[in-house]
């Protein structure tokens, strides 16, 4: 592409971004993505990522090329209605688990909102996503709050094979325990498992305020690790519910969380929305987003 027309398209990225921005994002996205298609190479290294001030409050070091950081350029955050949950669900003082944590986006705005008096636990396994999360808790002042666990919470202790996306793929959030043939998540290693339990109790908590869990289909093996830990301490959730490599839906997993004694409510963009309950039609998708509380 030349120089002339890559810079066409460059100025049209930042321009339709920074306009539609206070709007929640232009739309359609699919001119943005399409543009940043045009003009976007993968970082070549570390010095190639840049601070990206996102809405709530923080900054996010990355890279356009890549999914997630792009849409913190464009709407101010990778999942609106997510960081509207964290807003009125979370305070000062309090302690949170992100599940899933990727490069920090989600863990940063816990660490912001539970402050020096609170504690955020951070889970990501995907080497190539650990580095990132390490530097964006840094860029943000956050290394007393949130704290990192390069492991996988699971239904039990041990090893597993873990696939992730390589630093060409666009969308470096798909790493998974479980769905481990698709042509993102091309490379694997071997990562450290816990449950949930086992790691709550090493560490001596003895509240947890609030979980998120984004782990690409892991979710079952994630709550059966976690039985105790759910009953006792009933943090509130918010889960991306997915198919999970055993062929369990979403009504699967809602049923499990009503077991645990949980209410279960989807969300999306008009913030929690319809209660969900196993007795009921729930219309099959492959993923939901859903709260789950026993408030």
């Amino acid at each position: 592409m030349g120089a002339i027309i890559k810079a066409i398209f460059t100025e049209g990225f930042y321009l339709f971004a920074y306009l539609g921005r206070p709007f929640g994002g232009f739309r359609p996205e699919r001119v943005l993505t399409w543009l940043a298609g045009k003009v976007f190479l993968p970082p070549k290294a570390e010095t190639d990522h840049y601070r990206i001030r996102t809405s709530w409050g923080g900054v996010i070091v990355g890279h356009h090329y890549y999914h997630i950081d792009r849409q913190v350029i464009i709407k101010g955050c990778y999942d609106a209605p997510l960081h509207k949950l964290l807003d009125r669900l979370l305070q000062s003082g309090m302690v949170a688990f992100d599940v899933g944590a990727n490069m920090g986006e989600v863990a940063l705005h816990m660490g912001l909102k539970v402050g020096p008096h609170g504690s955020v636990f951070a889970f990501e396994p995907a080497p190539s996503q650990i580095t990132r999360l390490h530097i964006n808790i840094q860029a943000n002042n956050l290394q007393d709050v949130v704290k990192v666990f390069p492991i996988a919470l699971s239904n039990q202790a041990g090893k597993a094979e873990f696939a992730f996306a390589d630093s060409q793929k666009q969308n470096q959030g798909m790493g998974s325990l479980v769905i481990c043939d698709n042509e993102v998540v091309t490379l694997k290693t071997v990562v450290e498992t816990q449950t949930l339990d086992d790691f709550v109790l090493g560490e001596r908590i003895n509240k947890i305020d609030l979980i998120k869990i984004d782990i690409e289909g892991a979710e079952m093996l994630f709550l059966q690790g976690g039985l105790n830990t759910l009953k006792t301490l009933s943090p509130d959730l918010i889960m991306e519910l997915s198919e999970s490599g055993s062929g369990q839906t979403p009504f699967d997993q809602i049923k499990k969380l009503e077991e645990l004694g949980y209410r279960v409510y989807a969300f999306d963009r008009r913030d929690v929305s319809k209660r969900l309950v196993t007795s009921e039609n729930i219309k099959h998708t492959p993923a939901m987003n859903v709260y789950c509380t026993k408030k």
